[in-house]
């Protein structure tokens, strides 16, 4: 983008854009990565002394904001202890194989202070699981392993979700704890059932 406006510049083309660089990435998106629109025009667009002029719409990054607004879908809920967190999209786009948004929110004030707790909003539910490990391990080992129980868990919330198995129930909570000291691999051996049932402390709120 800056070096198409440099190329610009040394054509003797004044760019007029009012609504700054998201709105000229907006127009560039809408034009096939092009800042000039060639197609549509004039053939006296440039004179004979080089020059030009070029005026950029200031709406043409309202579906650049939709999209993030739609992405983004900040929210606020009741955690199952009652208080009140800030939830946003945990992803942004559809995952692979999908073409749906997940139903997962992050807690926006557990972030904060590097709690990876997370709900998903189901249609006959909320069902939220937080990811405890060890403090001394690094930030993105941490990260990964809350991501790969996040994996799981919104495949199990949505089995249930979709079989309403938790009637009666407004919220399910949770929690899954790694002592593990490194990330896990392929290598190692895989967790018995009742290895992987004493991580997980499960409770049901009428």
């Amino acid at each position: 983008m800056l070096d198409a406006l440099k190329a610009l510049n040394a054509m003797g083309i004044h760019l007029e854009n009012a609504g700054g660089l998201l709105n000229l990435y907006g127009w560039m998106k809408d034009n096939e990565s092009h800042i000039v629109p060639h197609a549509q025009l004039d053939e006296d667009f440039v004179s004979k002394t080089g020059g030009g002029f070029l005026t950029i719409p200031t709406n043409c990054n309202l579906g650049i904001r939709h999209q993030a607004y739609l992405a983004t879908d900040i929210r606020v809920i009741a955690r199952p202890n009652g208080s009140i967190a800030r939830i946003r999209r945990a992803q942004g786009t559809p995952r692979y194989g999908s073409n749906e948004l997940s139903s997962f929110y992050v807690d926006l004030n557990a972030v904060a202070e590097r709690v990876y707790r997370s709900v998903y909003l189901g249609l006959n539910g909320t069902y939220w699981i937080e990811v405890n490990s060890r403090p001394s391990l690094e930030h993105g080992v941490r990260y990964e392993l809350s991501m790969m129980v996040l994996n799981w868990a919104e495949a199990a919330f949505k089995y249930f979700d979709k079989r309403n198995l938790m009637a009666g129930a407004t919220q399910v909570s949770c929690t899954v704890s790694f002592h593990v000291r490194s990330l896990p691999d392929a290598s190692e051996p895989i967790t018995a059932a009742e290895d992987i049932t004493s991580f997980i402390d499960y409770q049901v709120n009428q």
